[in-house]
């Protein structure tokens, strides 16, 4: 009996050793977390231009996101290529807010942040003599969801790069040779939004208002 429990203990230790058990552990999956969002960055963002990136150090959640649940109801709704495993797990994980590390090791050009210091952060940038970037973008991620088998995973990203460019979606992403790619599900590009922030005064041209 003894020796048989000694060899499942071995045998388990070896699955996790080789990676081959389809479990991860919290550092590989941290790691995961921070190449999907960047692969949605550079996606998203630096291909249009941006040259700076406010990443939100604070994640979106259900509660505080309306149309977020929207979009979530929406792909539980029509049965689409999003798996069931994937929209479960991502409710489950977004009904409370989560704090990016602050130990995530970020290219210069994107700038982990509270939401509302970007404008005390390019203030301080101006009063220093530094130059003020010229294609500022900001954007909010949910907490991510994976599959068991940690290639494939589902984030609600919402991101704005001037007056009159934000949207808000889902994005199935998939890893194929440890590089994250996928696409748009869901997609709403929130104009109405727009409007009603920047008469807030949430958002609006993030350079004119330092």
């Amino acid at each position: 009996m003894r020796s048989s429990l000694f060899a499942l203990v071995i045998l388990i230790a070896c699955a996790f050793s080789s990676g081959s058990s389809g479990f991860s552990t919290p550092s590989e999956k941290a790691e995961d977390e921070l190449l999907l969002y960047l692969a949605i960055i550079k996606k998203e963002l630096f291909v249009r231009g941006a040259s700076v990136v406010f990443l939100t150090d604070k994640t979106l959640n259900i509660k505080n996101t309306p149309y977020m649940r929207e979009f979530l109801d929406s792909l539980k709704r029509d049965g689409n290529e999003v798996p069931t495993e994937l929209l479960t797990q991502f409710e489950k994980l977004n009904e409370t807010s989560h704090q990016l590390a602050k130990e995530m090791e970020l290219p210069a050009n994107v700038i982990l942040i509270d939401a509302s210091g970007v404008q005390d952060y390019l203030l301080r940038l101006k009063e220093s003599g530094k130059e003020v970037p010229k294609a500022i973008a900001k954007i909010f991620f949910s907490r991510i969801a994976f599959n068991a088998a940690q290639d494939q995973a589902l984030v609600f990203v919402s991101l704005y790069c001037g007056p009159d460019c934000a949207s808000a979606s889902f994005m199935l992403m998939k890893k194929k040779d440890g590089i994250w790619d996928g696409d748009r599900v869901g997609n709403l590009v929130i104009a109405a939004l727009v409007e009603s922030s920047k008469a807030s005064g949430r958002w609006g041209d993030l350079r004119s208002q330092i």
